[in-house]
């Protein structure tokens, strides 16, 4: 008889451990919809840091963009325009163009609205801000090849 109910307290007790045990296991786990949660918060982080990254290339890009291409400008119409009026003038270099370019930007009003602002479109506006640049060099070298240089030689 003394086997037997050892035997039994030896069930009971290992039942016991192994309840014990479960619910350690079961509190020190975090239930799927945590993880869920979780993974879906990395994800969205993630998500929101590569777009920052990205938007700060293109706004990168876009600045580097407006700076070499008016400062090319700049260069090309000092050149043309400029230097066969006023020769004792320097010459200007296309790294100084562009930092003149972009020290002229520093004094710029940006408050001016151009157009009323119910015909603005964000899209009509990047569009202009990178054709621009070609429009004005065009028309600058047509000036130069038609008029200027015929009555230069």
């Amino acid at each position: 008889m003394d086997v037997r109910k050892k035997s039994e307290f030896m069930k009971k007790l290992e039942k016991r451990m192994q309840e014990q045990h479960q619910i350690k296991s079961e509190k020190s786990e975090t239930p799927k919809s945590n993880l869920n949660s979780n993974n879906q918060f990395m994800g969205k982080l993630i998500a929101y840091l590569f777009a920052a990254v990205f938007g700060f290339f293109i706004i990168a890009g876009a600045l580097a963009f407006g700076a070499f291409a008016w400062g090319y400008i700049f260069y090309s119409f000092w050149g043309w325009f400029v230097l066969p009026v006023f020769t004792t003038l320097p010459v200007v270099n296309i790294y100084q163009a562009i930092g003149l370019v972009m020290f002229l930007d520093l004094f710029k009003n940006m408050n001016m609205p151009v157009m009323k602002e119910e015909y603005r479109d964000s899209t009509t506006q990047s569009v202009m801000t990178i054709i621009a640049p070609f429009v004005v060099f065009i028309v600058g070298w047509l000036v130069h090849y038609f008029i200027v240089m015929p009555y230069a030689g």
